[in-house]
């Protein structure tokens, strides 16, 4: 079967056969379905950076760190000075289960 339509897709995506659009997928965007920053690749799948700085946790599925200042700088590169101490505390004798919670204290130093 040849198709109808003339529109050429990038990223992987597909043409609709119904409307000739293309199909993008959640990490595309636009007619030609382009990748959305900071994903790149043949698919969108791949993210443009692997690396958080000043301590940030980096996340694959979202392509993004979680910086421990709170700031939304992509890779965490500025840096607030930024001391993170946390603690899991567990009641002593509990036999109704076990539970615990986490302490964290963020401060600036200027």
């Amino acid at each position: 079967m040849h198709s109808q339509c003339s529109t050429l897709c990038n990223n992987g995506a597909v043409v609709n056969e119904s409307n000739c659009e293309c199909i993008c997928n959640e990490k595309q965007n636009g007619t030609k379905c382009d990748c959305i920053y900071p994903f790149t690749g043949g698919y969108c799948d791949t993210c443009a950076f692997v690396t958080c700085e000043n301590g940030g946790i980096f996340n694959a599925t979202s392509c993004s760190c979680a910086c421990l200042d709170g700031s939304g700088d992509p890779q965490c590169k500025v840096d607030q000075s930024t001391t993170a101490v946390s603690s899991t505390i567990t009641p002593n004798g509990s036999n109704s289960g076990e539970y615990s919670g986490i302490c964290s204290l963020f401060s600036r130093h200027k």
